[in-house]
């Protein structure tokens, strides 16, 4: 029991590293499962014309450039800018084509591509896809964007 004692201590110092490791790994890839479904609410939110789940999504210091505009957009033109351009519902499906991730502490940037499809009056498939880049930052509890791009392919 005594040997059992005395070689515990040296186990922990070795085994914790890689027990630590195990761990972040796992709040990573929650973490970024995370800001991935705020991704979707965010293009669900679009959808639906529903400024104020979007606006709630934003950091009030948000910068983006959305492709449909000549010059970066800040936090209080987004609303009118929600208001003309998506103004209603959209009748469109989309996915969400993951690109890729990079959380570094309380900034996440994500990368993917937003494949929209809509029914024209023939009853055929149309499709648009608008890469995206999002800055994504931690307030408090919550993530923001901070900051964005957008360009149709």
């Amino acid at each position: 029991m005594r040997l059992l004692a005395a070689f515990f201590p040296v186990l922990i110092f070795v085994a914790m590293p890689q027990i630590c490791t195990a761990l972040d790994e796992l709040d990573s890839r929650d973490l970024e499962n995370h800001i991935w479904t705020l991704e979707n609410a965010y293009v669900t939110a679009y959808k639906n014309a529903d400024h104020d789940a979007i606006l709630a999504l934003m950091h009030e210091r948000f910068l983006g450039w959305p492709d449909s505009e000549d010059m970066p957009i800040e936090y209080l033109q987004v609303q009118g800018f929600l208001k003309e351009k998506y103004g209603v519902p959209g009748a469109w499906d989309f996915k969400i084509d993951r690109a890729g991730i990079r959380i570094q502490g309380d900034v996440a940037i994500t990368h993917y591509l937003l494949i929209a499809t809509a029914n024209d009056a023939e009853g055929g498939d149309q499709a648009q896809v608008t890469r995206i880049t999002h800055t994504w930052i931690r307030v408090g509890p919550d993530w923001k964007i901070l900051g964005g791009m957008s360009s149709v392919r």
